[in-house]
């Protein structure tokens, strides 16, 4: 991405990238975003890395839903329970993708 000179961000739940790499940019929960998806009512601390003009959304959510629940932590186990647990959310896919849009037209 820095070649070409695009916005990018790298996501990733918290790890040892921090250690490795450097601290994130920005750190999100799936709830934060609820306003756009409310399915991702959830919990899971997710780091971003980000760079040349990436616009992290503004938290948005719905508080109607109540207390968001811990269901990626508490997967049970079994064939899906990786592609489950590392699914982006819909809700921050739509938040960037609409904080994002003018960035790319530029």
């Amino acid at each position: 991405a820095k070649m070409i000179g695009c916005p990018y961000m790298i996501e990733n739940p918290v790890s040892q990238i921090s250690t490795f790499w450097r601290k994130p940019d920005h750190i999100f929960h799936p709830y934060h975003f609820t306003a756009y998806c409310k399915e991702d009512n959830y919990t899971k601390k997710t780091c971003l890395w980000s760079g040349q003009g990436f616009v992290m959304p503004d938290a948005l959510m719905d508080e109607s839903l109540g207390k968001p629940d811990n269901r990626i932590h508490t997967a049970p186990p079994g064939p899906e329970r990786a592609n489950f647990r590392s699914a982006t959310p819909h809700g921050f896919a739509k938040a960037v993708f609409e904080a994002n849009k003018g960035v790319l037209y530029e």
